[in-house]
């Protein structure tokens, strides 16, 4: 299966190209100057993905940083940095261009609002992915006993169940080993 592919380029030396392919073809352009916090986005599906178009961006503003910062020591940074927003952006874009028209309405553990999520018609590993239609975070239903919301869905093979912050945050307070408190038995000496 091929994969999707994240480019970027500079023009006229302070304006940034970056063009997202999936591997299904749809095609993502996000424009704008090299200090420009968010870019110009082309029209299209994967367009309005925020996640895809934030590392997209982060990506090719890293990629400028890695050759334009003043010393080796930042250019190194910059170029990890690069590397692992144009990975995530690359996982996303084969995620979000393959949704179907199931949706289910669930709280987002990645932007906290309640969003459809659309169903991937992928299967990734066993667990059924989402997309929220909110952030464009990919997602998978929340394991915790009658949870209804979704976990936050990271690139590669699941370690672990999938858990949501409200039950992840409430299953370790219920883990955690109590502190004995005791009142202070030293007493002050004049």
């Amino acid at each position: 299966m091929q994969k999707s592919n994240v480019v970027a380029r500079v023009l006229d030396g302070n304006r940034l190209e970056c063009h997202v392919i999936s591997s299904k073809g749809q095609k993502l352009t996000l424009s704008g100057l090299t200090t420009d916090v968010e870019p110009q986005v082309d029209a299209g599906e994967l367009g309005s993905n925020r996640l895809l178009v934030n590392n997209a961006w982060a990506f090719a503003k890293a990629k400028f940083d890695a050759v334009n910062l003043p010393d080796q020591e930042q250019q190194k940074h910059a170029t990890a940095r690069a590397k692992k927003h144009r990975k995530l952006a690359e996982w996303i874009a084969d995620v979000a261009e393959d949704v179907t028209d199931e949706k289910k309405l669930a709280w987002c553990s990645a932007c906290f609002g309640q969003h459809d999520h659309s169903r991937v018609n992928k299967s990734i590993t066993q667990l059924n992915t989402y997309v929220c239609q909110g952030c464009g975070s990919p997602g998978s239903p929340c394991m915790g006993p009658v949870c209804k919301n979704m976990a936050v869905r990271v690139p590669g093979a699941v370690q672990m169940k999938p858990y949501c912050p409200n039950i992840a945050m409430k299953s370790s307070v219920l883990k955690r080993p109590t502190a004995k408190w005791a009142p202070s038995t030293t007493t002050k000496s004049s």
